[in-house]
């Protein structure tokens, strides 16, 4: 999602990579996610099911993008609201990303002087410190200590804090989608998956690979055909390019980390028909949510749901979140509902408890709302900027709480 910033565009959401080797099987692939080290602590795959300690784990959380660059008592309050309303998983952003260390040729620029990547001249690299991945650290750190386990994209397919334009704009590339084609691009945006996954934090001692705080990897927050308008689409992009990027990207990530979930971070889109013209099932975003399923290395489907900016009722919500799960299950794979909203609301919790009565009875495994904001530093609530935010404790934030235990006892 990437409605968090004010005066946002929003037309991106109305709106070749070359695919590793059939024979080139993942690590891990066929395999609970975890096999063949440790697994105590660590959020794992068998089947359809997720599993943690030996025991099925089925999951209520939320989403928040802005923990890596805030104070650390906003990110503790955060994570304090979520632990007391009994979520277990909160999904946050792992990029930030600008041109040159000022800040200019960014697509989207530092984030209160906070950024990660940056252009040095000949390609990306990275900013370790305090004003850098630092801050990651402690998003990792204090989720440890509330006991919250993190879901986290690598990379956005949207302008907000850089993303895939900003790897287009450094690469001086043409087209959105020559983050998944451009061979440099490729190989910049694989050692960024290394460099995360093989992080030592400065907090905990222990290597981001290592640690069992981190539920999923995800390759990127709703990767699309389509951006943001930075750059535009190529007419070349097509659900193949994106579902051979992923299955490359996912299995170098598990090249690196066995023991992580994978998964793609999609908004569960379909092609069905690429003649209909109903655009979440014409192939017309890239994305083929089974394609996206079956690879190998993903280990998790993820899927998104925003009527109100899709042009569709809470009813076919429902109807959305069914789908997605039935298919999961057909296909063997554990499922997240990994952000969803509804704008209006003075109906809004009767939509959440009727979305997540479908979520439960139709057998998901974990759903994450957008979005979780808390205190800023000068004691006012962080503003609901996209008109999303359930702050906690609060009438829908107990309801999305209650369905959390629900689900738990399914």
């Amino acid at each position: 999602m990437k409605r968090h910033l004010p005066l946002l565009a929003l037309a991106g959401l109305l709106l070749a990579a070359s695919p590793a080797p059939a024979s080139a099987a993942p690590a891990g692939a066929g395999q609970p996610a975890g096999s063949g080290a440790s697994t105590a602590g660590f959020v794992v795959r068998k089947g359809d099911q997720l599993m943690l300690d030996g025991r099925r784990f089925r999951f209520a959380g939320t989403n928040n993008y802005y923990l890596m660059y805030k104070s650390r008592p906003m990110v503790d309050d955060v994570l304090a609201d979520a632990k007391a309303a009994g979520f277990t998983v909160l999904r946050h952003w792992g990029f930030l990303d600008i041109g040159t260390p000022g800040g200019t040729d960014s697509v989207a620029g530092p984030a209160d002087g906070v950024y990660f990547q940056y252009w040095d001249g000949t390609k990306p690299a990275y900013h370790d410190g305090p004003d850098g991945l630092e801050r990651l650290d402690y998003v990792l750190y204090a989720a440890r200590r509330a006991g919250i386990k993190l879901v986290i994209p690598l990379t956005n397919n949207w302008r907000d804090f850089g993303g895939m334009d900003q790897y287009v704009r450094w690469r001086g590339g043409q087209y959105h989608d020559d983050f998944y084609t451009d061979p440099v691009i490729r190989g910049w945006y694989k050692d960024w998956i290394s460099h995360v996954l093989n992080r030592t934090n400065t907090l905990t001692g222990v290597a981001y690979k290592d640690d069992p705080t981190v539920m999923t990897w995800e390759l990127g927050n709703e990767p699309r055909c389509k951006g943001s308008g930075v750059h535009p689409t190529s007419p070349a992009c097509t659900p193949a390019v994106l579902t051979g990027w992923a299955d490359e990207m996912t299995r170098h990530l598990k090249s690196i980390d066995r023991r992580h979930l994978a998964s793609v971070g999609d908004e569960g889109f379909y092609c069905d028909d690429p003649a209909s013209s109903d655009w979440t099932v014409n192939c017309g975003e890239g994305v083929d949510s089974i394609a996206l399923t079956r690879l190998p290395a993903v280990d998790v489907v993820s899927y998104h749901l925003y009527p109100d900016h899709w042009g569709r009722d809470a009813a076919w919500g429902a109807e959305w979140i069914e789908r997605h799960n039935r298919d999961a299950r057909r296909l063997g794979k554990p499922v997240m509902l990994g952000e969803f909203g509804y704008l209006d609301k003075t109906t809004r919790n009767p939509v959440y408890q009727q979305w997540t009565d479908a979520f439960i009875g139709s057998g998901g495994t974990g759903f994450l709302y957008w979005i979780l904001s808390g205190i800023q530093d000068d004691g006012t609530r962080y503003p609901d900027y996209d008109g999303y935010t359930v702050y906690c404790p609060s009438p829908v934030c107990t309801t999305l709480g209650n369905a959390g235990e629900e689900l738990g006892d399914h």
